[in-house]
């Protein structure tokens, strides 16, 4: 067996004696990892992709531009999309660090889609190989690191969010920079502080998300370990470095760090163009309390929601079972108990990390009391983290580091075979209660298939050098049309005024939003775009749309309005009527401009409704002057009446803050019909204008 590490007093034998043994069964629980977070592609037999039609599509081209501008044939911080705007690529993940996988994957001769999922299969066997160092510095028994590494990086959070969004996936450079510290803590070695600032900035350039959380929870074990430490260590000898050493860290940190500064300056860019995020969606994305009790959809062994509640959004997911959460609390009393050992103040090190990092980004009430929100609302920059959450992945990783700190201690003193089997037991235990069923894969068929259909129809309307693909309203999400159209630019060499991205440019927002042709001809118009290099495609071939399932409307979609009594007949949207959870109460916005209309039933006297502009619109860096309301009597003749306007600026105004109740008294006639328009403030900028309406009762 392995040497203990410091703090352990010598292994006793007993179970898993064979050092061959040993290694046969990490083996095959790193293996295990990789097979369980890539399963979408193996379960398929290769014909799906990992992800949906929207985000999980999204980094797949983002890695196939970072290829493309490789060869030359982009600007690197100028993806395709987003026709003219330049340097957009840092509005998102730019995928920098691990983009080398992917292109070596190409050069080899794999299509895009191949190399897509060989780029998800390495990154996840990189993860699970970097875990298993991690805690074999940690000094974890070999018997153990198996299963542990397996819940370290292959967790249910893993699984569901890194199949949701796959920037999240790659963690093994900051599982590496871990390792680097711990060795550090031991020998004293200086190399280990540049091979940890490589892996560090390696990191960053392949997931910003992931750095900074590795960050935050890096600097609560640093402030724990100082708090903790013991006022007169000896001395550590430092370790004699070899030439080897320095050039290995060398190797690491070069290529790292010049990774790093090329996502920095992409991410720069973005910047200094005037994208940022607001504070409300830092408010929407932070986790409440019922959030670390939210099992994921993908979750075996509990269904969606279970035990908190079924989440209302799908990030609000932070539960991956009991286990962790008994271990934690079994960690911080062992750790405290062990406290004068290294191991029991790595174990308790680990565990008040994890604790402080929950409770730094639990949002306590609907309104946003939390350190996280008030940071995000003190540090404009910080909110390009909105969906604090995500930090589970790691997370998880660090507090089953400290349980298998604990296990190990136990498993030294352990005086039986019977023992050190319970001790392997509980260490699968925790590994299998992670176990996830069927993420979110997209078959690689249909994304062929809809880059090609536009493809066609983009030749067709005259195969020019740039696309604006304007269909109007779909029965689908605009965000796969706009991808539809980036993909078919990447597969030409061309570009398009469509995109999609975390942020959007200002400029293209209207059309994006609403890609019609007149909003389409008003973009090229206002950038100077001619005609004559535009090809604009308004429909697919009817066999294409047939096969696609898409439909032509008239207007957007409205899903039934939870809390109306009666439902519109009729309406006119700017943006899907998006609902969001308003102190308890579901309230839909109605972004500017909008129309609702409602078939008044004969006899109805009042209206009762509640109003309000979504906080966030109008306080941190919200800036809306105001919203106007309009409520509108049309009777049998078509005759309308105004019944009521107003225009609320909480902004400037504190009373017109939160939800404000309404009563609309209603002439009496028949075949009438109560229309609600919402319009922009005085300035006419809708940036920020964000109304909202709900509970809507007929009398």
């Amino acid at each position: 067996m392995s040497e203990p590490a410091p703090g352990f007093p010598p292994a006793n034998k007993g179970a898993f004696e064979s050092a061959g043994g040993v290694h046969l069964w990490t083996v095959a629980w790193l293996v295990l990892a990789v097979a369980h977070v890539t399963q979408a592609i193996w379960w398929s037999g290769f014909t799906a992709v990992p992800g949906d039609l929207v985000d999980g599509r999204f980094n797949a081209l983002v890695l196939e531009h970072g290829y493309q501008a490789l060869r030359g044939l982009y600007d690197f911080f100028s993806p395709g999309q987003f026709y003219p705007e330049t340097g957009t690529l840092g509005l998102s993940d730019t995928h920098v660090g691990t983009l080398p996988i992917y292109a070596v994957l190409r050069v080899l001769g794999c299509s895009d889609m191949l190399a897509w999922q060989g780029w998800f299969v390495i990154v996840a066997a990189l993860n699970a190989w970097a875990a298993s160092r991690w805690l074999g510095a940690l000094g974890i028994a070999p018997a153990l690191r198996g299963p542990l590494a397996f819940a370290a990086s292959a967790s249910a959070a893993m699984v569901w969010m890194a199949g949701a969004h796959a920037q999240l996936l790659p963690i093994f450079s900051a599982l590496f920079a871990a390792e680097q510290a711990v060795r550090w803590s031991e020998d004293r070695a200086r190399w280990r502080w540049l091979s940890c600032a490589g892996w560090i900035g390696w990191q960053f350039a392949a997931g910003p998300y992931q750095t900074f959380f590795a960050g935050v929870l890096g600097a609560f074990a640093v402030v724990a370990a100082l708090a903790l430490r013991e006022r007169r260590l000896p001395a550590r000898p430092v370790s004699e470095a070899r030439g080897c050493d320095w050039a290995g860290a060398l190797a690491v940190a070069v290529p790292g760090l010049g990774l790093c500064a090329v996502a920095v300056i992409a991410h720069g860019a973005a910047l200094r163009a005037g994208h940022s995020r607001g504070w409300a969606e830092s408010l929407a994305g932070a986790p409440d309390v019922r959030a670390w009790f939210t099992a994921a959809p993908t979750h075996a062994l509990y269904r969606s929601g279970w035990p908190g509640r079924h989440s209302d959004w799908l990030e609000h997911v932070c539960f991956t079972g009991f286990l962790p959460w008994a271990g934690l609390a079994a960690v911080l009393a062992c750790g405290w108990r062990w406290r004068r050992d290294l191991q029991g103040r790595r174990a308790l090190v680990f565990a008040l990390a994890a604790v402080a990092a929950m409770l730094f980004f639990t949002r306590w009430t609907e309104a946003g009391a939390g350190a996280w929100t008030w940071a995000t609302r003190c540090v404009a920059p910080l909110r390009a983290f909105r969906a604090s959450g995500r930090i589970v992945i790691l997370l998880q990783a660090v507090e089953v580091a400290a349980l298998g700190v604990v296990l190990s201690y136990l498993w030294t003193r352990a005086r039986s075979r019977l023992g050190r089997g319970l001790l392997v037991i509980c260490a699968v235990a925790v590994a299998a209660e992670n176990l996830s069923l069927h993420p979110m894969a997209t078959p690689v068929a249909q994304c062929r298939a809809r880059r090609n259909a536009l493809i066609a129809a983009w030749r067709a309307a005259g195969d020019r050098p740039i696309l604006v693909y304007a269909p109007g309203p779909l029965n689908q999400h605009e965000d796969i049309s706009n991808l539809d159209a980036w993909s078919a630019a990447l597969l030409l060499r061309r570009h398009t005024v469509n995109g999609y991205n975390g942020s959007r440019p200002m400029a293209h927002t209207a059309f994006l939003l609403n890609m019609t042709s007149e909003n389409a001809l008003g973009l090229l118009a206002r950038h100077g775009v001619p005609a004559s290099e535009v090809s604009l495609v308004t429909a697919l071939a009817p066999e294409a749309e047939r096969a696609q399932g898409l439909v032509h409307q008239a207007q957007r979609s409205l899903p039934q309005l939870a809390g109306f009594s009666l439902q519109p007949v009729r309406w006119a949207l700017f943006t899907d009527a998006a609902p969001f959870v308003v102190e308890g109460r579901t309230m839909y916005q109605l972004t500017p401009p909008a129309e609702l209309e409602f078939a008044v039933p004969e006899g109805a006297t009042r209206v009762r409704v509640e109003v309000a502009l979504r906080p966030g619109c109008y306080d941190g860096d919200g800036n809306s002057d105001g919203v106007g309301f309009t409520w509108v009597l049309r009777g049998a003749d078509g005759v309308e009446r105004v019944i009521m306007h107003e225009y609320l600026n909480p902004r400037d105004h504190a009373g017109h803050r939160g939800i404000l109740p309404r009563e609309l008294v209603l002439p009496p006639g028949a075949g009438r019909g109560l229309i609600l328009r919402t319009d922009h403030g005085p300035a006419g900028d809708g940036a920020w204008d964000w109304p909202m309406v709900g509970n809507l009762r007929v009398e």
